[in-house]
């Protein structure tokens, strides 16, 4: 069984009160659920066809202290990172992380920006 449906089972079994979640457990599903959040936020804001475009092969992550989602284009590993309505994409380089480019998520402009700091990494004009 993957930890995501563990996770779901035993929320559903919580809600129903057939199970008190311990402490540690609690903290996990809070973080499961703020990163389902930030994945319905990022297929939102960017369509289903650009989220999947990047972030299919991505991998969701718990970082410090928000959802990220790290992704690799052409060589490059990219990591998006959702906290409270901003979100900060840096790139990978001999393992730190360099900050790129940040922006409010209520930004009616969030998808192109995003596409623009990729590319500008990616293929400078």
């Amino acid at each position: 069984m993957r930890p995501e449906l563990k996770q779901l089972i035993l929320d559903a079994r919580a809600r129903l009160g057939e199970y008190v979640p311990s402490s540690s457990e609690a903290e996990e599903s809070a973080r499961q659920k703020a990163m389902e959040n930030f994945q319905i936020l990022l297929a939102r804001k960017l369509g289903l066809s650009t989220s999947l475009e990047l972030f299919l092969a991505g991998e969701y992550v718990w970082l410090e202290q928000a959802p990220a989602v790290r992704f690799e284009i052409d060589g490059h590993t990219f990591v998006l990172r959702g906290a409270d309505q901003e979100c900060r994409l840096s790139e990978e380089r001999s393992g730190e992380l360099v900050p790129l480019v940040s922006f409010q998520v209520s930004n009616p402009s969030f998808a192109d920006r995003l596409l623009a700091a990729i590319g500008a990494e990616l293929d400078p004009l």
